[in-house]
């Protein structure tokens, strides 16, 4: 793989795309993006030579993949790089792309049983790894879950196939289970509730071998959704499972972790096998080009304790409702932070990051969705293929 090559970026939504397209330009090669949705933040970026929008792959899965081969064809793409959920799609249709081209994501069996909420738990609880996992048992109807909670105390309720908080109940009442629609293809599961500090992690992994790692408590979020603020730390317990998961499954692509620690215990909660916020510790310390390539290469982990916090500065006013933090608190965090998408010489994303948000914000009233919905649902894998 060489500085000439070509790269696409999938999942241009999300504000890791623009910080992985800015990291790729600067180190000289020609960076494509492309979405499923009509407007995405990246599209306002000047980083790319080229934006695209294709089918949504979650609705017609061989119009994604035939929209994917026109592009790579058109613009003569040598690797696909997936940011979020749309790569179990990329990997479903693998053997539907031209031969040659690197993909960097492992293969659809593999990322599937990372993605499931249950079988993830079921697979570290089987391998005994260092860190515990919650109690956790799939659940078919209320009755299940009623017995569960007798059986453990407190507990959360939530879609083996979910994300950002979405279909998940903590500590739930009556009137919350009552709303549960039970289905076969994504099933719900009951997990122990466990009270302490968030860890989320984010790594990069080349068949097998962890190549950095970052860490970092999600200090702000949306509601119970996406953080939109980011303070490294380092956790050896953290990085030894890390390397232990991806060693045992020889795991080549992004993979990121969320953990509860209590007390001296560090539960591992659930697996995204995409990026997460973690990369935009990691962003302008890699060589991508080392990753692609054969080369070995020395793991590092980062030393986030001399990194500043990072914020993703467009989503501030979410924040401010936080009833843990006052309002000057708030800001002083964030003004001691730095933004993920703010940049001189590429000013756009942020722009395009409100403006996008405002469109999907003011459609859901009209469709009386979410604002998740309307920014998710287009790629987000639950079971249905």
């Amino acid at each position: 793989m060489n500085r000439s090559s070509h790269i696409l970026l999938t999942g241009g939504r999300a504000p890791v795309a623009v910080d992985l397209g800015r990291m790729l330009a600067k180190q000289g090669y020609t960076v494509h993006v492309a979405d499923s949705l009509r407007y995405y933040m990246s599209q306002g970026s000047n980083i790319f030579a080229s934006s695209s929008v294709i089918s949504p792959p979650s609705r017609n899965l061989n119009h994604f993949a035939a929209d994917l081969n026109g592009i790579i064809k058109e613009k003569g793409i040598d690797v696909i790089i997936p940011t979020c959920e749309e790569v179990l799609y990329l990997a479903k249709i693998r053997g539907q792309l031209p031969e040659g081209i690197e993909c960097f994501f492992d293969d659809f069996d593999k990322l599937l049983g990372l993605h499931s909420k249950h079988d993830f738990i079921n697979f570290c609880q089987i391998h005994r790894f260092a860190i515990k996992a919650p109690r956790t048992k799939l659940v078919k109807n209320l009755q299940e879950i009623i017995d569960f909670q007798k059986e453990v105390g407190d507990i959360i309720i939530k879609a083996t196939y979910s994300r950002f908080s979405s279909n998940i109940y903590i500590k739930p009442s009556m009137e919350d289970l009552k709303k549960i629609a039970f289905q076969d293809s994504n099933p719900w599961l009951a997990q122990e509730y466990i009270n302490g500090t968030e860890y989320a992690s984010y790594s990069i992994a080349k068949h097998g071998q962890v190549i950095a790692t970052s860490v970092y408590t999600p200090e702000y979020r949306m509601g119970l959704a996406s953080a939109t603020f980011f303070r490294p730390k380092l956790h050896p317990k953290v990085e030894a499972f890390t390397k232990q998961i991806v060693a045992k499954l020889g795991y080549h692509g992004h993979i990121a972790f969320d953990f509860i620690e209590k007390g001296d215990d560090l539960f591992v909660i659930e697996c995204n096998p995409r990026m997460n916020s973690g990369f935009h510790l990691i962003a302008d310390k890699l060589d991508f080009s080392q990753v692609l390539t054969s080369q070995q290469l020395t793991p590092f982990i980062i030393k986030s304790e001399s990194q500043r916090a990072k914020k993703f500065a467009a989503m501030m006013p979410f924040c401010l409702g936080d009833q843990k933090r006052s309002t000057k608190k708030i800001l002083e965090d964030f003004s001691n932070s730095e933004d993920v998408l703010w940049q001189r010489s590429d000013p756009l994303p942020i722009i395009w990051a409100l403006w996008t948000y405002l469109f999907y914000f003011i459609k859901s009233l009209f469709s009386g969705t979410t604002l998740h919905y309307e920014c998710s649902h287009d790629s987000e894998w639950n079971g249905d293929y």
